[in-house]
């Protein structure tokens, strides 16, 4: 059911060798600089006192109830911002993927769903902590589950709940290959570190078009007037 080798290889030829690898570049570089501005942020509020490489290195992890504050802060800003920004950038890569076409302007698209986007995020972010308490193990297969909620939102405008249950029913339909996808796919986002970060501004468009591209197969798109497959 899965085909990791072939959706890479897709978006890797969508990104690379489709001529649009600057506009991709240009998303990559817009979403990092948000990330780290964002996640800078909320280290420095979490822990005020870091200044140095040493006070890094002396932070010790907190009970949990002293951390939960700060995990549920990270939560909503996660729903808040980060789902509708990714959300956004699906928005756009879908309808490259459609018409070979990148308008940045399909960012728009979301705004219908907004609000599931935000639920969405927030849910999943809840699913993760409470199970990552349990076991980490159990917090990263809740990340598997739900890999395809924001596309289901975007390409179908679906509730959250009816896209994270399709979501997860897909998944549990092939989990070891899920499993799989996630780790090749995020090996292959990671190797854009090693470029001094350069080659992020292409692995992180590849990480996304190849999740796009499982998507598109996983839920294909009707033909022109036939009805769409309920979910």
């Amino acid at each position: 059911m899965t085909h990791t080798g072939e959706w890479i290889g897709e978006a890797w030829d969508k990104v690379v060798k489709g001529g649009n690898l600057g506009k991709f570049a240009l998303l990559a570089l817009g979403y990092i600089l948000i990330s780290g501005v964002i996640q800078g942020s909320l280290f420095f509020f979490e822990y005020p006192g870091v200044r140095s490489l040493n006070d890094f290195r002396a932070i010790s992890p907190r009970p949990f109830l002293q951390d939960l504050p700060f995990e549920l802060l990270g939560i909503f800003i996660g729903g808040v911002i980060f789902s509708p920004l990714i959300a956004a950038i699906y928005a756009i890569i879908l309808n490259f993927l459609r018409t070979g076409e990148m308008d940045f302007n399909h960012y728009s698209d979301i705004s219908p769903i907004i609000g599931q986007i935000v639920f969405a995020g927030i849910v999943i972010g809840l699913f993760e902590a409470m199970l990552s308490q349990i076991w980490s193990v159990f917090g990263a297969i809740i990340t598997i589950f739900y890999l395809f909620t924001l596309p289901l939102l975007v390409a179908q405008k679906l509730s959250f709940w009816q896209a994270m249950e399709a979501s997860r029913k897909m998944v549990l339909k092939s989990l070891l290959g899920f499993i799989w996808f996630d780790i090749v796919v995020g090996f292959a986002v990671a190797l854009g570190i090693l470029v001094f970060g350069v080659g992020l501004l292409v692995s992180v468009p590849i990480g996304w078009v190849t999740l796009l591209v499982a998507y598109r197969e996983l839920w294909p798109e009707p033909a022109p007037g036939a009805a769409p497959e309920q979910i």
